[in-house]
């Protein structure tokens, strides 16, 4: 299992997640690294900001997808994910399987 790291001195590292409330299709992620001494977002902006990108690289509103904040350093990243709508959790799934 091949987890994200991150080299060199930082503060914080967040990760969010947006995904359809009714499949648990992941749409997009949004990470955030603050180095030593620099400011980090609180959950509510990294979730403004995060919807903004996945807003501009889908080319259509979020209105409709929920948000789960998750640790970025539990990720594999070799690894497809989907969201457990039911207890707002990860699921590693068989990549092999058509995606919602």
């Amino acid at each position: 299992m091949a987890k994200h790291e991150m080299l060199g001195a930082y503060d914080d590292w967040s990760m969010v997640i947006i995904y359809d409330p009714k499949t648990g299709g992941i749409v997009h992620t949004h990470q955030v690294v603050s180095i030593r001494g620099g400011a980090h977002p609180d959950r509510d902006t990294l979730e403004r900001t995060a919807a903004e990108h996945a807003a501009r690289a889908r080319n259509a509103p979020i209105a409709t997808m929920a948000f789960l904040h998750v640790d970025p350093r539990e990720i594999d990243r070799d690894a497809y994910y989907t969201v457990d709508v039911a207890s707002r959790t990860l699921l590693k799934a068989d990549p092999a399987r058509p995606h919602a």
